[in-house]
């Protein structure tokens, strides 16, 4: 479509937070504008890497991938404020999802 840009949105349940001793996942909306593989990363504000995830992506579609405020080794992340980066089809663009237990 025309105008189409790389976007992404972040829902949680709380309204920018989520807690993940109650199973609570931030949604991570995906507006792709090439078909390839987009990469998630979550840092805390120390700039270390809590967690990853990619996929591949479809020209102009849609897609959602989910965090559940777990680090790699599925412990709960300790609160504070997280730094998501998104990079790939079509998208660089980096935002804030708080952890508060």
């Amino acid at each position: 479509p025309a105008g189409f840009t790389g976007m992404v949105a972040v829902q949680t349940p709380k309204g920018g937070f989520i807690n993940p001793a109650k199973n609570e996942k931030a949604r991570i909306i995906l507006s792709p504008t090439s078909a390839e593989t987009v990469s998630v990363k979550i840092y805390n504000m120390r700039g270390q890497l809590v967690w990853e995830d990619s996929k591949p992506a479809q020209k102009n579609v849609k897609m959602d991938m989910f965090w559940n405020g777990r680090n790699l080794e599925n412990i709960a992340a300790a609160s504070g404020i997280y730094v998501l980066h998104v990079n790939g089809a079509g998208i660089n663009m980096k935002k804030k999802i708080a952890v508060i237990k």
